[in-house]
């Protein structure tokens, strides 16, 4: 993803299922309308943790997966915030 190539990607949801078989959502109705639940502070700055793979979707509320993460442009990389169950 980041590794200087000047390419033509997909959407990254469809690049991350295609690339590495995991199913990723760029965006979340309930955390994306309550900011304490959206926004992370990491390495001095305040970062968006909406996007997410998705572990387990389809199975009881104590068993749903979330791995979330942050798209660091600048720094050129994913920051892993959250690997547990679903947040809300």
């Amino acid at each position: 993803l980041y590794d200087g190539t000047e390419r033509s990607y997909p959407h990254l949801d469809t690049w991350i299922r295609d690339e590495f078989d995991l199913k990723v959502s760029l965006q979340d109705d309930t955390i994306e309308k309550n900011s304490k639940m959206r926004y992370f502070d990491y390495d001095g700055a305040t970062h968006d943790r909406t996007p997410h793979v998705k572990v387990r979707d389809h199975a009881p509320p104590s068993q749903v997966g979330r791995i979330h993460f942050a798209l660091h442009h600048e720094g050129q990389r994913l920051i892993v915030d959250h690997v547990g169950l679903k947040l809300y």
